[in-house]
């Protein structure tokens, strides 16, 4: 074989090595940027209760609403958010009535309070007056 064919045939096995990692790796990309947000939020939620459930005994019998803190300056001055940071994430817990605040970076609890979330089922007087009818008073 010729010098020239050995350095052609070589030239084209990189050719189709680069291709196909360039394909696998396109691939991988299209895979991960195609998953849907409420698998994003659902990995999200499974991993942080995991690392916030090694720090607190968190409720079991639910899976927390779980919003992470962009911009802490619209949360005001409300005290429950004074040592929050941006990308903080806080944990709602529902049913149990308890928010979380966690900085995964630093894996640390920031900090834990009870939330007051309103019932809107009101009571409502049930005795109604008909107002159709003439009254009976001579």
């Amino acid at each position: 074989m010729s010098k020239k064919r050995l350095m052609t045939l070589m030239l084209a096995g990189v050719i189709t090595l680069l291709l196909a990692v360039i394909g696998l790796l396109g691939w991988k990309y299209y895979e991960v940027s195609n998953k849907s947000q409420t698998e994003v939020a659902k990995e999200t939620t499974s991993r942080l209760v995991g690392k916030v459930s090694k720090l607190y005994l968190v409720p079991t019998n639910e899976q927390p609403t779980v919003a992470q803190i962009q911009d802490k300056s619209k949360l005001g001055s409300q005290a429950f958010f004074k040592n929050a940071k941006n990308g903080d994430y806080l944990l709602i817990y529902t049913k149990e009535k308890v928010a979380l605040i966690y900085r995964e970076s630093t894996n640390q609890l920031i900090n834990v309070g009870p939330v007051n979330i309103g019932d809107n089922t009101q009571t409502q007087d049930t005795t109604k007056t008909d107002s159709t009818k003439p009254s009976s008073n001579p």
